[in-house]
């Protein structure tokens, strides 16, 4: 089965927005089925025949690996994901892009030599055109889908806005909308969703999905389960250590990534490196030659369900990780949580590096506690100790009025490559737990040339 997104005929948008206001609050419509955690895989046949469907050029720490046609397709699945995709930014036509608040996570798998079969889930452009039909989803979808846009329309990858033309189109609204039929979902009457069956040429909207669309993949996959697993940083190389909230603890945790070159149609998917153990909070993995820049995931090896795989978190090893928090800060005696931050370069050529803590007990004294022994959360004081040994502590300094404390960082090239956890200590003498002690979370830093 075939199910198209038609253009609407010039003229015709705002007498539907005046005569199709909807009756009810829902009305997003089943296809049939769903994908399962083993059709996560999104791949592009990047076949694209208008210059104007490549010509992005600029990076987004977002989308590492991704340019032009692929990068405003990666985006348009994007926003179907549980959660905001890196820090939700990368498109100036929406506040956040990954809005479906769902248990799912679409799994960036690359690129792919050619548009495969009706089954192994890429999209691709297809010569030729069927009258006013812009793209299609094959399905159905319980064993993969595939995606095809008619060469016969001017395609745009953005990423900002498009001509309104007669006959140019966005690549990531169109591609947000067929990402919909692949998930189960039809056709809706409401004005203004994503799923609209129609759409008009130069119309940027539908790259972000609305109320009845959030309600229609949160129907079809369920609410986002708090046990859902979480990435909240990556540092590091050799191995890689991934820092997060709800890893499986049952030595069989799965990491995924993305390729780095072309696979064939046929290819195995996902790119993973199984039977991991973790704390909860981290795991640590030898990064696969063939991964690049792209996601890594986090799944549970024992569990198909879809609140089994975490956000799918952006990935470069070529660049230096951005310093990143993880484990769980006490409470103050006054009511505030304490954390670290990072303000500053860990590139050995700018060397600026600083380390903050907020919210902690204003004029009290502290240290901070620092390892390379990895990331923990070892229950401590009260609390919890976010490093493993051996550990050392820096000199004594004074939190300001505020709580607030910044101090340097310096680093060498003996430590480009290092991953160093980081952590704040100091006298709360009021806390109720008779411990006098306040803690923050972890923060891990990995220093580069």
């Amino acid at each position: 089965m075939k199910l198209h997104l038609f253009v609407l005929p010039a003229g015709v948008l705002g007498a539907a927005a005046l005569l199709c206001l909807p009756t009810e609050s829902r009305a997003w419509t089943f296809i049939g089925g769903s994908l399962s955690t083993a059709q996560r895989d999104v791949r592009v046949f990047n076949n694209f025949s208008d210059p104007t469907a490549n010509n992005n050029t600029t990076t987004h720490p977002n989308f590492p690996g991704s340019l032009g046609a692929p990068m405003a397709l990666r985006k348009a699945v994007e926003e179907w994901n549980s959660e905001p995709v890196g820090n939700g930014q990368g498109d100036p036509t929406q506040a956040v892009i990954g809005s479906g608040g769902a248990n799912f996570d679409a799994y960036w798998a690359g690129l792919a030599n050619s548009s495969g079969s009706t089954d192994q889930n890429i999209i691709s452009e297809l010569a030729g055109s069927s009258g006013g039909v812009l793209a299609f989803t094959e399905t159905p979808i319980s064993d993969g889908w595939r995606i095809l846009y008619y060469s016969s329309w001017e395609w745009h990858d953005g990423p900002g806005s498009i001509p309104a033309t007669g006959s140019s189109f966005d690549l990531q609204g169109i591609g947000c909308h067929e990402y919909g039929h692949a998930l189960g979902l039809g056709h809706t009457p409401i004005v203004g969703s994503t799923m609209e069956a129609a759409v008009s040429s130069g119309n940027t909207s539908i790259r972000s999905i609305e109320f009845d669309d959030i309600g229609g993949v949160q129907a079809l996959y369920g609410v986002k389960l708090a046990s859902k697993p979480k990435i909240t940083g990556v540092a590091g190389s050799t191995p890689l250590v991934i820092t997060g909230t709800n890893f499986p603890m049952n030595n069989n945790a799965e990491v995924w990534f993305t390729y780095a070159t072309v696979q064939s149609a046929g290819a195995v998917l996902p790119l993973k490196v199984g039977g991991l153990s973790s704390n909860g909070t981290s795991i640590s993995v030898n990064v696969p030659a063939a991964a690049g820049a792209g996601v890594v995931m986090v799944k549970d090896g024992n569990n198909a369900a879809g609140s089994a795989l975490s956000n799918n978190y952006p990935y470069d090893p070529t660049l230096c990780p951005v310093p990143s928090t993880y484990c769980t800060a006490k409470v103050t005696s006054i009511g505030t949580v304490p954390n670290v931050a990072f303000t500053g370069s860990n590139s050995l050529a700018l060397n600026t590096l600083a380390i903050e803590c907020h919210e902690a007990v204003p004029g009290k004294s502290g240290i901070f506690f620092y390892s390379n022994g990895g990331a923990a959360a070892n229950p401590f004081q009260g609390g919890f100790l976010c490093m493993s040994p051996p550990i050392l502590r820096s000199p004594g300094f004074v939190f300001d009025i505020f709580g607030y404390v910044s101090l340097p960082l310096p680093f060498n090239v003996f430590d480009v490559g290092m991953t160093r956890q980081y952590q704040f200590w100091f006298r709360d003498p009021q806390h109720p737990d008779g411990t006098k002690i306040g803690l923050s979370n972890g923060g891990q830093v990995t220093f580069c040339f």
